[in-house]
């Protein structure tokens, strides 16, 4: 397609001065039609950007000369989806009045597209390795649950052989703990590998299934409170969904808590997630120099929002995960 720009200078009251025949190249639309219809352009974006356009051209500060940039999507005349990244700069005359816009619509679609498609190559490795991971951890899991089983079961024989009753009620107490400590283990790492709930209905509802399958199975008292409705992009809810399980993980296999409250709150373009314990807690400096309890990688999610993370805990202190973004 190339890589074309439409300039159009625009006036006071939003018409075109001119507009420059690279229009018709990138939109599909001849120049005396934008002339002519100046809402062409805001007819023909793209419906999820309209309001991202419609805020940038509000929020444009008249009163000076700086340049603002956004990018968004157009439909071209041949319903092709093509992207543009639009500059928009207010002019003056000599005696500072103002005279208008000067905008330019630069096609960038192949570029787009060639990050569009590194970004689903970036996930899809991502993908791959958390389930090579789970599928060790769970293969693992298994080998050693059903191992130790095999050992307090001979032993627990042996011991209603050998006429000790006592020591038979300690070993099955001991298997009845193993037993809940696997199944435990199972149902988290069997919900991390297919949350279907995730897709299907949003983080909320993945968050309320993970805590019922996996938290509140394991003993712990589990609330979650949302503030603000709607949805974010699956991209940014699953990376705040593995971010949770994360700490969900830690939770249940290093805090020793009792209580796990979530907190996530969506308004006003922002999203905040919380998860709070009150278990142990650790020393996040010395946990954050080895890389332990997943914080490596709670980070990298964070970061692929974009947005911030923070760890807050103390020894005997409980643990604090809170991840924040503008969407």
């Amino acid at each position: 397609m190339g890589n074309y720009n439409c300039r159009q200078p625009i006036d006071p009251d939003g018409s075109y001065v001119y507009v420059s025949p690279s229009c018709e190249r990138v939109t599909g639309y001849h120049s005396d039609e934008f002339r002519r219809n100046p809402e062409l352009l805001q007819q023909i974006i793209h419906p999820d950007d309209r309001a991202t356009v419609t805020e940038h051209l509000r929020g444009e500060p008249l009163e000076s000369s700086q340049a603002h940039f956004v990018e968004f999507r157009v439909i071209a005349r041949d319903g092709e989806e093509r992207w543009l990244e639009h500059v928009c700069q207010p002019v003056y005359s000599t005696d500072g009045s103002y005279l208008g816009r000067r905008a330019s619509n630069r096609d960038i679609t192949e570029r787009r597209r060639a990050e569009e498609i590194l970004e689903e190559e970036a996930r899809q490795k991502t993908i791959a390795a958390e389930r090579s991971r789970l599928a060790r951890e769970l293969h693992d899991s298994v080998t050693q649950a059903l191992y130790s089983v095999t050992l307090y079961a001979e032993a627990t024989r042996m011991a209603l052989a050998a006429g000790k009753s006592d020591v038979a009620v300690e070993n099955v107490q001991a298997l009845h703990a193993m037993a809940r400590e696997a199944m435990v283990d199972m149902r988290t790492l069997i919900f991390e590998l297919h949350p279907p709930v995730l897709e299907e209905e949003g983080l909320v509802a993945a968050m309320q299934a993970r805590l019922s399958a996996v938290e509140a199975r394991a003993g712990l008292q589990v609330e979650i409170v949302v503030e603000g409705e709607g949805r974010v992009q699956l991209r940014v809810e699953g990376e705040l969904f593995w971010i949770a399980v994360e700490a969900l993980n830690n939770v249940v296999k290093h805090a020793r808590a009792e209580r796990v409250a979530v907190r996530y709150q969506l308004a006003d373009g922002k999203i905040c997630l919380e998860i709070t314990d009150d278990g142990v807690g650790f020393d996040v400096s010395k946990a954050g120099e080895t890389g332990g309890v997943g914080l490596r990688g709670m980070a990298e999610r964070a970061q692929r929002i974009p947005g911030q993370l923070q760890v807050v805990s103390a020894p005997g202190r409980g643990t604090t995960v809170r991840v924040w973004a503008e969407i």
